[in-house]
């Protein structure tokens, strides 16, 4: 199993801590402006693990504007995810989200309920 957050910078924290995870979303609005490139500033955690023989990538992606993405992909090598889901949240219910997520709670971070598509 392997936890790594990518900061606003895109800097990879690989061996974060529950206090990294405040501390990354709270950086994402740490200016209140979205960046001239056009691009959104966005942070994200993903949570690898073993799934027989294939590694298993769960991620979630939040953005500025409060739109928080989930994405499984069930081989490593795969190019489209086998589930994507989307919802904007406040920063709390994103804080909570990647909670579970980084305490390998992937069920409960899939049954919250996402926007429909």
């Amino acid at each position: 199993m392997t936890i790594v957050i990518t900061t606003r910078n895109g800097d990879p924290i690989e061996e974060p801590t529950p206090e990294h995870i405040a501390e990354t979303i709270a950086s994402l609005f740490s200016d209140g402006e979205i960046e001239a490139t056009g691009e959104e500033p966005n942070v994200w955690i993903s949570y690898g693990i073993e799934r027989g023989e294939q590694w298993q990538e769960h991620t979630l992606g939040y953005y500025q504007s409060g739109l928080l993405m989930y994405t499984v992909y069930d081989r490593e090598e795969d190019l489209d995810p086998s589930f994507e889901v989307q919802s904007v949240v406040e920063r709390a219910t994103a804080e909570s989200l990647w909670t579970l997520l980084f305490d390998g709670k992937t069920d409960e971070v899939r049954d919250y309920t996402w926007d429909k598509a």
